[in-house]
């Protein structure tokens, strides 16, 4: 089975020193699009179907200064680098019961999730200097991510 999937990863917030009054923060994010592969030896005989996933794709890193208003949040400046992700996943189907149609299966994988290391904001290094520049320090840095999913997969 081939496919296109994305998603998105949000790595939290932190807190902006300033030298000049206001509510600062600065997020980071990790969105993605990857071409999906997934290898399932057995289809029709068993209940319970093993299967391998795989993927590859452009991630976008983004990290933003927001500054808390009132009633509204302002964008200040962001950073964003383009980079690869890739994806390996183990899983397992359970096929429902379908009478004279194509079979679905109910799907528990364990996804690893890595990323090439791109220079990227540093972490808590973002300062807000008394006449409004701003100024962070960079690093070396890559996603490595683990997550468990449960989908539908169906043949048609």
């Amino acid at each position: 089975m081939i496919g296109v999937g994305g998603g998105y990863i949000g790595l939290g917030r932190d807190a902006v020193t300033s030298a000049i009054s206001g509510n600062f923060y600065r997020t980071h994010n990790v969105y993605w699009l990857q071409a999906l592969g997934r290898y399932r030896p057995i289809v029709w005989p068993s209940k319970w179907n093993p299967f391998l996933d795989v993927g590859v794709g452009p991630g976008l890193y983004s990290s933003g200064i927001y500054e808390q208003l009132s009633e509204e949040v302002v964008r200040l400046e962001g950073q964003n680098a383009l980079g690869f992700t890739y994806q390996a996943g183990l899983g397992l189907g359970k096929r429902w019961d379908r009478t004279h149609h194509a079979p679905v299966y109910l799907d528990l994988t364990w996804h690893v999730f890595q990323s090439d290391g791109l220079s990227w904001v540093n972490r808590n290094t973002t300062q807000i200097s008394s006449d409004g520049n701003i100024t962070f320090r960079r690093q070396i840095r890559s996603i490595s991510h683990q997550k468990l999913t449960l989908s539908i997969t169906g043949f048609w």
